[in-house]
């Protein structure tokens, strides 16, 4: 819940203050009764009173110039408070502005396909969990599988000895699956031959 800084208050126009504090003299109360010039404004009986109408709209038209006054001041600080504030936001989002032209520019020096992935990881819970070769699927099937795994190592690999290091793996890991030895090295080696440029290059969704 948020606290309120200003508290702005009509007071009433036509009140009387008490300007003069202490009890009431003697003879106030008869001169307040009687109109007289003398005691108008003074305390009598508790009350204030007026000489005369001239008074009443004279205090009154200064009393509502006085509460104005108060008023545009307030206001003019809410303003000055959000002039000060917008004036910040408008510095922070010029810096940040500035920060975003940076980035866009230093992004598009960027390109994926000269990036050099030195190694590749794998998880050490990794069990290449390929499906079995003795699964009831088509041959296009199981060959496939092995082609574009194979596929996947030579387009993330920029490495060539790396590359073959992992297709090695996977070549073991398919003969344990009772893969065909003569099927998956001809799997391999047609992946192998896919450029890797040809693999980075983009290409319409």
């Amino acid at each position: 819940m948020p606290f309120p800084l200003r508290t702005v208050e009509p007071l009433k126009l036509c009140r009387l203050e008490d300007a003069l504090p202490g009890p009431a003299k003697a003879g106030d109360k008869e001169r307040a009764r009687a109109g007289g010039g003398a005691g108008s404004g003074r305390r009598g009986a508790g009350l204030l009173l007026f000489g005369s109408l001239e008074q009443v709209s004279s205090h009154s038209l200064v009393s509502l110039l006085w509460q104005l006054s108060d008023l545009s001041r307030c206001a003019s600080d809410i303003f000055g408070e959000i002039q000060s504030q917008a004036d910040a936001l408008c510095r922070r989002s010029a810096r940040l502005q500035r920060r975003l032209g940076s980035l866009r520019a230093l992004s598009a020096r960027l390109d994926h396909r000269r990036v050099k992935i030195r190694a590749l990881y794998r998880k050490p819970t990794d069990r290449y969990s390929y499906l079995h070769a003795s699964s009831f699927h088509p041959d296009h099937t199981t060959r496939s599988i092995v082609y574009s795994q194979a596929l996947r190592y030579n387009h993330i690999c920029s490495n060539p000895s790396d590359r073959d290091k992992h297709l090695q793996d996977v070549c073991q890991a398919f003969l344990q699956l009772q893969y065909p030895p003569a099927e998956v090295k001809k799997q391999i080696d047609r992946a192998r031959r896919v450029p890797r440029s040809y693999l980075l290059q983009d290409r319409p969704t």
